[in-house]
């Protein structure tokens, strides 16, 4: 009799995680695939459209930055505009363009400039500015705005930030569902993908990171590879939770007995937490480590008891935060960060 082989059963996706843990519905997830799918296809557009769709800048302002003498452009569109090339030429570099090719090259292969052409051409493209970057310049849109659509077009957001967007999930109850699973972004990955650090400082820490206790966090910040909001930046992606910069956030007088009532020093010190805001039974709380929350049992009692809304702060506004509240330095700081990177490969649905 021969037996059957069976290879290894595929690993689970988050979706399916969260419906095995029982937090969703099979309807939920499809629907959350689809708001993935639908951004998915927004990211492919170019900037000046994606920002249109967005209604950040309206289809006369696009026109007006597609004309503008300081917008940088493609290398086959500065070949065009000087007469280098004509339009025929231009599509028949396209289609003549090999994988990987930077089109410039493509156009000295086949003859249709020089390389000193190239040169001049990719000389002008450097003094060029890119399109968002020239429409944050001119006031059409901020910078925030301008590093959300930036993240909207270089990242896929996850199933997990989907479901937790639309309120489906707690960022604490779907982090340690990641967390059981092994299925948590790696903040070194999430850092590259960002541009934060190139892939030599990645390597760099990585290594140091063997013989060290300090998070990779910490030593990147220890470094000067990033800084403090750039690594709660990255944590807020790991942990969807959202990072605030709360540097004129000011407590209600009125509210500052209720909440160091609800939350006491001792309590906010030991467990590295800070409350902001109350209103019946939904607290709000800065942090600046998440990943000690997870295994938190001291903090059972609380979020049993109040719906807990989480926000991350860089370890220098929790201090001036503690300090408003309490009216106490906090004592004993340990350094904000993230646990020791997971090893495994992470699915994006």
């Amino acid at each position: 009799m021969i037996k059957k082989s069976y290879g290894k059963t595929a690993p689970l996706l988050i979706g399916e995680l969260l419906i095995k843990e029982g937090y969703l519905k099979k309807e939920d997830i499809d629907a959350a695939l689809k708001i993935q799918q639908k951004a998915a296809e927004a990211a492919k557009l170019p900037m000046g459209e994606l920002l249109v769709r967005k209604k950040l800048i309206s289809p006369e302002d696009l026109q007006m930055l597609l004309g503008h003498p300081d917008l940088r452009k493609d290398i086959e569109i500065l070949a065009l505009e000087k007469g280098l090339i004509n339009k025929k030429q231009m599509e028949d570099a396209a289609l003549a363009r090999k994988k990987s090719e930077q089109m410039g090259n493509t156009l000295v292969r086949l003859g249709f400039i020089s390389r000193d052409d190239l040169d001049g051409l990719i000389e002008q493209e450097r003094g060029g500015i890119q399109l968002g970057d020239l429409a944050r310049n001119l006031n059409m849109i901020t910078e925030t705005e301008l590093k959300e659509t930036l993240t909207s077009k270089n990242f896929q957001r996850t199933i997990g930030e989907i479901v937790c967007d639309m309120g489906l999930i707690s960022p604490v109850d779907l982090s340690r569902v990641l967390k059981k699973y092994r299925k948590q972004l790696k903040i070194g990955e999430i850092l590259l993908k960002q541009g934060v650090i190139d892939e030599g400082q990645y390597q760099e820490v990585t290594q140091e990171q063997i013989h060290s206790t300090d998070t990779l966090g910490r030593i990147m910040i220890d470094k000067g590879f990033i800084s403090q909001e750039q690594l709660c930046a990255a944590l807020s992606r790991q942990y969807n939770i959202p990072f605030k910069k709360l540097s004129g956030f000011q407590f209600n007088e009125k509210k500052k007995k209720e909440l160091i009532k609800t939350v006491g020093l001792k309590y906010a010190e030991k467990n590295l937490i800070l409350p902001l805001g109350l209103k019946e039974q939904r607290i709000k709380l800065a942090v600046t480590n998440p990943a000690e929350m997870l295994d938190n049992q001291d903090l059972l009692p609380l979020f049993s008891r109040f719906e807990v809304d989480l926000v991350l702060v860089t370890e220098e506004n929790f201090h001036d935060l503690f300090r408003s509240l309490y009216g106490k330095s906090i004592k004993n700081f340990r350094a904000a960060g993230e646990k020791k990177a997971l090893q495994e490969d992470v699915d994006l649905v």
